[in-house]
């Protein structure tokens, strides 16, 4: 089960001789989260926790905007706050690591197409933490991938290049 929702997964559909597995796990996952996310979005906080955390932000992070919320409650609020419409996602990539205490680590790269919007690419890391009859999602960490808006330009242009190693040993031994 995830979190308090319906939807679910048995723990013994997925075990191995040392425990479940994590790709299944996240796999599953994925595919139910992303499909609530386009037709009810509402109801994403029912996969988490009390004890969860949600950060979502923007390619460039801005401290005010990238605060953490906690909770049911603030992670309801913080999930209709993006005003998701009929999101539909295409991901390229989905990674699964077995995490401590038996969670499931989840890496998901790909684009949010939202209703009337341009795609947004995105990166999105989940942790499932083992519960009772299932897991829930403990941390979540969403950053959106986009290209930065015309009057963000000049702040990225004025940071220095990184320079190669070579170059950079250069520069100390003169």
């Amino acid at each position: 089960t995830w979190g308090k929702t319906s939807i679910s997964i048995q723990r013994k559909m997925v075990q191995s001789n040392t425990g479940p597995i994590p790709s299944t796990v996240g796999r599953s996952f994925v595919k139910q989260y992303y499909t609530l996310l386009n037709t009810d979005p509402a109801s994403l906080n029912r996969f988490y926790g009390s004890d969860s955390t949600v950060t979502h932000g923007q390619h460039i992070a801005v401290p005010e905007n990238d605060i953490a919320v906690h909770g049911e409650t603030e992670i309801h609020a913080k999930v209709l706050s993006h005003g998701f419409d009929e999101c539909r996602a295409e991901l390229t990539f989905v990674d699964c690591q077995q995490g401590i205490q038996g969670g499931v680590l989840l890496l998901v790269h790909g684009q949010l197409v939202n209703k009337g919007a341009k795609p947004r690419r995105f990166t999105q890391t989940f942790f499932l933490a083992v519960q009772e009859n299932g897991y829930y999602v403990r941390n979540d960490i969403l950053r959106f991938l986009d290209a930065p808006e015309k009057d963000d330009v000049d702040t990225v242009n004025e940071v220095e290049p990184l320079q190669s190693p070579q170059q950079q040993q250069q520069q100390i031994y003169l």
